[in-house]
């Protein structure tokens, strides 16, 4: 692959089209700062989000092992969000991608109670979630996310067998045809 200046023709086969970049923390910050007034609005005390404008994917940080991804973004959104005293905690998600590498479930815990999770889901894909209580009311709560995203890689296994289908990999499973 070979990234030109604009106004560039280049030769031979090509493909055309912006270079996908994050946008940046500031517009992640400004859209948290968002969602936590329509939650002190509702009198929610968690945030939820999916964050896919890039963050996971188009920055240097994506490529940083989970304990390092956990305690940096802990720590921003703390800073982000700490004076906003109706929360209690923040959960980031990279949203249900497509796995493109090599990945493996993984968990780890800060010292302040932050969670950082990845978890491959069948039969391709993987979530990263990084859980973040604000405030210490927050951290026995964060648990219960923990949980609920910890469980995540049997969601679908457990679908299926709930309504009578085969397994996934069962369903999944390449035969050829004839």
């Amino acid at each position: 692959m070979q990234v030109l200046p604009g106004g560039e023709v280049p030769a031979g086969t090509s493909f055309i089209g912006p270079i996908a970049a994050h946008r940046g923390w500031p517009r992640t910050v400004a859209k948290l700062r968002e969602k936590a007034e329509q939650a002190r609005l509702s009198g929610a005390r968690w945030l939820r989000a999916d964050v896919l404008d890039g963050l996971w994917q188009f920055t240097p940080w994506a490529q940083w092992p989970l304990p390092a991804k956990t305690q940096e973004l802990a720590g921003a959104t703390r800073a982000a969000l700490g004076q906003v005293d109706w929360l209690d905690g923040v959960v980031l998600s990279s949203g249900l991608a497509v796995g493109q590498g090599q990945f493996t479930a993984e968990s780890f815990r800060t010292d302040d109670g932050a969670m950082g999770l990845r978890r491959l889901v069948d039969p391709v894909r993987v979530r990263e979630v990084i859980v973040i209580p604000i405030r210490p009311d927050g951290v026995d709560v964060a648990s219960r996310w923990v949980e609920l995203y910890g469980a995540e890689e049997g969601w679908l296994e457990w679908a299926l067998n709930k309504v009578g289908l085969p397994s996934a990999g069962e369903v999944l499973t390449w035969r050829p045809l004839g």
